[in-house]
């Protein structure tokens, strides 16, 4: 099974694309995004077959990351409907269903909405799949760990 850890952040001014996933960078250069390459499909797909995403960055303001050799998929994103968190679940059981991928999944929280929960995992599709459905239900902790 899968590992995988919550925490809770608040993002004060935060300029978040409107849409119903949005693709973070695995690390900040300054001003700019650093983008796991991995994505790129990805995101050329989702939009190919509808789905409304996004970088956190525009253009000017991103670059990648290429793993050469990477056995682990790597994927972060926001996803700020519940639609969006279907579209992923979706994807990791059917393109991603047996590849090892490392996830760092957000969504929003609070009333006001200026938080956000993410959650990190890693393992193959299938099981991110089930460890997101838990967490969306609100079955996990501060810990990581599984309630109920």
């Amino acid at each position: 099974m899968s590992d995988y850890q919550v925490s809770t952040s608040t993002v004060p001014g935060a300029v978040v694309p409107d849409a119903d996933i949005v693709v973070y960078p695995l690390a900040m250069e300054g001003d700019i995004g650093v983008y796991s390459e991995s994505v790129l499909t990805l995101v050329k797909e989702w939009r190919a077959e509808g789905v409304d995403v996004q970088y956190l960055h525009d253009a000017n303001h991103r670059t990648w990351l290429g793993l050469n050799g990477a056995v682990i998929f790597t994927i972060v994103v926001g996803l700020f409907t519940s639609g969006a968190v279907a579209t992923l679940q979706t994807l990791l059981t059917s393109k991603l269903q047996k590849v090892k991928v490392r996830l760092k999944a957000g969504r929003r929280i609070g009333a006001d909405g200026s938080s956000e929960e993410w959650i990190e995992a890693e393992g193959t599709g299938s099981e991110l799949a089930a460890v997101l459905e838990v967490w969306m239900e609100g079955g996990v902790d501060g810990d990581g760990a599984a309630q109920g």
